[in-house]
């Protein structure tokens, strides 16, 4: 995974907003309040994918999120298009490391997220860092967010705190047995099968 502190380039906002007061829910339910653009970007890093593990094609896909967010300093409406970008970088995660193992146990089903946190929950220990039988069916539930914003509540609504760090860390998680990235093969996100492994490989 490569990641640099300049991915979030606040001078691509108009300079005459950086100054505006901004506000933006934490994990704990508090609402945290910014009155610099720059306090918001360092926030924001805050979110980045941090492990080496994770290929760059993935920890990318997310910090695009990151990059709408940074935008959102200018027009609000933009937080729940970052928020389906961050889960849609998830199931892009969860479908690399999980795909073949769940299509070869159903493979007449079409895989969604739910199937993905279920696989996780029984057998990669999930639950250590998310809960989803906690969440499952209820309005909070990442896939249930997902659904809503992807499906008719793109525009409407608050935005979810801890949300972004919830997804930082299931991405990591699903990496978590994979060697650390390097090399030219990072770069390009190939997704390589080894010979006579029904499972991905990705360098």
């Amino acid at each position: 995974m490569a990641c640099n502190n300049s991915f979030l380039d606040i001078s691509i906002i108009n300079s005459e907003l950086h100054g505006r007061y901004f506000q933006y829910p934490s994990s704990k339910g508090q609402i945290l309040e910014f009155n610099d653009i720059a306090e918001w970007r360092d926030h924001l890093y805050s979110f980045r994918i941090n492990s080496y593990r994770v290929p760059v094609v993935y920890a990318d896909q997310f910090h695009v999120a990151l990059k709408l967010l940074l935008f959102a300093w200018a027009d609000g409406y933009v937080l729940k298009v970052a928020e389906l970008a961050a889960l849609s970088a998830l199931e892009s995660s969860l479908k690399a490391v999980y795909y073949q193992r769940l299509h070869s146990a159903m493979p007449k089903k079409q895989i969604g997220l739910a199937d993905y946190f279920e696989y996780m929950e029984k057998e990669d220990d999930l639950s250590e860092i998310y809960q989803y039988e906690k969440f499952k069916g209820q309005p909070n539930a990442l896939n249930v967010i997902r659904n809503g914003i992807a499906h008719g509540d793109l525009f409407t609504g608050f935005p979810w705190g801890g949300l972004m760090e919830t997804v930082r860390d299931i991405i990591e998680h699903a990496f978590l047995h994979y060697p650390e990235c390097s090399g030219p093969l990072e770069q390009r996100g190939d997704l390589l099968l080894e010979k006579g492994s029904a499972e991905p490989d990705i360098w």
